[in-house]
């Protein structure tokens, strides 16, 4: 009688467990009927009302007496920078670069309400001119874009 006592408590403590952890995860899942991988893209590029709040720093650092720097607030540029950004096939690698990065691009969010942290993108513009190279170091990681992405993003960094 008394494991039988104890077998009913321990299943109805399992029981509720498992339901208040079902419940959780289904308040954290997306509002969708089809939940399987393929269903889902996470590789779409965001569009621009979702950097309405974003401001990208641009600092040349071509040499110290030249260094200058500038703030991207225009929703539909910044938004081009953060999606050219997305579309690199980042490592995870440790890189030494033989220069000192041609640009540093650092993104801030400036809505109180969401949760953005700032990123530092160093970037250069590679030996042949072709193609942005870049290092995000608070993450370890290396990436190239490109060459065509690396384009419109140079007119971006050099526009004045």
């Amino acid at each position: 009688m008394r494991y039988t006592a104890l077998f009913g408590t321990f299943l109805l403590a399992a029981l509720t467990f498992g339901t208040a952890c079902s419940d959780e995860a289904s308040k954290t899942l997306p509002a969708q009927g089809n939940l399987h991988p393929e269903a889902v893209s996470y590789n779409e590029p965001p569009n621009s009302s979702a950097y309405d709040h974003v401001l990208v720093q641009i600092d040349a650092t071509d040499n110290a007496a030249a260094a200058s720097s500038r703030t991207i607030e225009d929703a539909d540029t910044v938004a081009a920078l953060m999606n050219a950004l997305s579309k690199i096939d980042w490592e995870n690698a440790k890189v030494s670069m033989s220069r000192p990065p041609d640009f540093k691009l650092s993104t801030r969010n400036t809505d109180p309400l969401a949760s953005f942290e700032p990123q530092l993108y160093e970037t250069w513009i590679s030996p042949q001119r072709d193609q942005l190279e870049f290092v995000q170091g608070s993450q370890g990681r290396y990436g190239r874009l490109s060459a065509a992405d690396s384009a419109k993003l140079i007119a971006i960094l050099l526009a004045d």
